[in-house]
């Protein structure tokens, strides 16, 4: 970089020392602490020199905004200087869009982060990683309307995702509630490559889904829809072609509306369904049967059922005539809310895996009112003996009136190995002195879940009484080794945490 004699003045440093010398002559510090005052005739010098000064002051300003926009130069030149000779720079295409998918994989939480990485944090650095990035099929495959969030998405964005994402499985989201005029252009866009679509996440209103065309979707595996406003008997039917849909998510939102309560949407049949998940975070008159005719038709393939329902129990429709669904192939259980209603009608023969959640109360309108109650009844209905593993409660309340159908649940679970409870009040109904006693072991008596081998008990807003925290210490210290009770092999209690907040 050539550098002009008008950018520097080394004049100015010499005038300016020169000056600073024969202003210090005629007053400095010193005379100032010595009770220096001037004369008439040294009060015009030191005016004259102040004002020389100030001068100073300014060219000495001015001249070092112009060495620091030279230090900008130098330094933008030495950043491209060190740029020229960065190993990157000597890496080949195929290695730099391994980084960049690497990249994008680590780095993103969403769908529309994923895209802001590409098109901003990649695509922009410079022509050569755009074209890499671009000529990379795996950076476009997740396609999301939420980039454009309050801005209206360009009319064929959506289209050019699609084509530079190659032949490869697309990932769809679309996940801003109230913006069905974003995920109407988005799906419109992609449905030409509907054939491609191996996972949706949509959120919208109830009327827009019904009006989607049937295609055939022969790559969808995942579906999570979030469904809002006003319902459709045939919102769900857009599905209809996804005959490899292997997990189904559906929340029904608390914005929905049903104008006639006889109304229900139909599910379409998933002969592949594996995971089924159901949320209903609305006070409405629900029909299960939409429900029980999915469970019936999947009852050989469905491995994880998820039924989350605050509905109140008086408004969940249960048809008491019907038979129950056997699910063969049930492994996994979850419910939460009023959902154990609706355990009346499922029998799983081999489930081992159950997760309660948030449950609990006086409750009105089913013949199951408490949820450990209930439970214990389903595993009676099952023809043979079920060997459940693991089980987590989470706040989780039986109701008053049966104080002992905690134990009466827990006294099924001989092959249990797992247990995770979490208590969010100040006083649990659940892991109560009586449990910790029944669990203890003793040589005379055979204790509770004789085969556990891990426990985790979370305890939030509550502080542990001491003597409760006597009777778990006893307890572990009877569990700490394998022993017999009774003539019944007691399995070590190997893992056992405690955590209080």
């Amino acid at each position: 970089m050539k550098l002009s004699n008008s950018e520097i003045k080394p004049s100015l440093i010499r005038d300016a020392l020169h000056l600073l010398a024969r202003a210090a002559s005629l007053v400095n510090v010193d005379m100032l602490r010595d009770g220096y005052i001037p004369s008439a005739v040294e009060s015009t010098s030191i005016d004259e020199a102040s004002s020389e000064l100030s001068s100073t002051v300014s060219q000495i300003d001015l001249e070092i905004e112009r060495l620091q926009a030279l230090r900008e130069r130098v330094c933008a030149q030495l950043d491209v200087n060190k740029a020229a000779g960065a190993p990157i720079r000597r890496l080949p295409p195929e290695i730099l869009s391994v980084i960049f998918i690497r990249f994008a994989e680590t780095a993103v939480v969403d769908a529309r982060s994923w895209s802001q990485h590409i098109m901003y944090a990649v695509s922009r650095v410079c022509s050569a990683w755009r074209s890499i990035a671009r000529h990379t099929p795996q950076l476009w495959t997740r396609i999301s309307s939420q980039l454009f969030s309050g801005i209206a998405p360009p009319e064929t964005v959506f289209t050019e995702e699609a084509a530079l994402a190659g032949i490869l499985p697309l990932h769809i989201t679309h996940l801003m509630r109230d913006y069905d005029e974003y995920l109407n252009p988005l799906l419109r866009q992609l449905f030409p490559h509907a054939h491609r679509w191996q996972s949706i996440a949509l959120d919208g209103d109830c009327e827009t889904f019904s009006r989607l065309p049937v295609v055939d979707l022969p790559s969808l595996e995942v579906a999570r829809l979030i469904m809002n406003e006003r319902v459709t008997p045939d919102a769900l039917d857009f599905l209809s072609g996804a005959l490899n849909l292997r997990t189904l998510q559906l929340s029904i939102g608390d914005r929905i509306i049903f104008v006639n309560p006889e109304i229900h949407f139909a599910m379409p049949a998933f002969p592949a369904l594996t995971h089924l998940s159901m949320k209903i975070d609305a006070e409405i008159d629900f029909r299960t049967e939409t429900l029980f005719a999915c469970l019936r038709y999947s009852s050989s393939t469905l491995t994880h059922l998820n039924l989350a329902m605050s509905v109140p129990e008086s408004h969940i429709g249960v048809d008491s005539d019907a038979h129950a669904v056997e699910m063969r192939a049930l492994l996994v259980l979850e419910i939460s809310g009023y959902a154990y209603g609706l355990l009346e009608r499922i029998t799983t023969p081999v489930v081992n895996t159950i997760h309660v959640n948030h449950m609990g109360g006086t409750g009105i309108g089913l013949s199951m009112t408490d949820p450990f109650l209930a439970l214990t009844t389903f595993l009676s209905r099952s023809p043979q003996p079920l060997a459940i593993k693991h089980l987590s409660l989470k706040d989780v309340q039986p109701n008053a009136a049966h104080p002992e159908s905690v134990l009466q649940f827990l006294e099924r679970l001989d092959e249990l190995e797992e247990m995770e409870i979490g208590i969010m009040r100040h006083k649990s109904s659940v892991f109560t002195e009586r449990v910790v006693e029944r669990l203890t072991c003793s040589d005379d008596r055979v204790p509770l879940l004789p085969s556990l081998a891990k426990m985790t008990l979370m305890f939030q807003y509550c502080n542990l009484p001491m003597q409760f925290e006597n009777y778990l210490r006893g307890m572990c210290g009877s569990r700490e080794t394998a022993r017999t009770c009774a003539l019944r092999p007691i399995a070590a209690l190997k893992s056992m945490f405690v955590l209080a907040t």
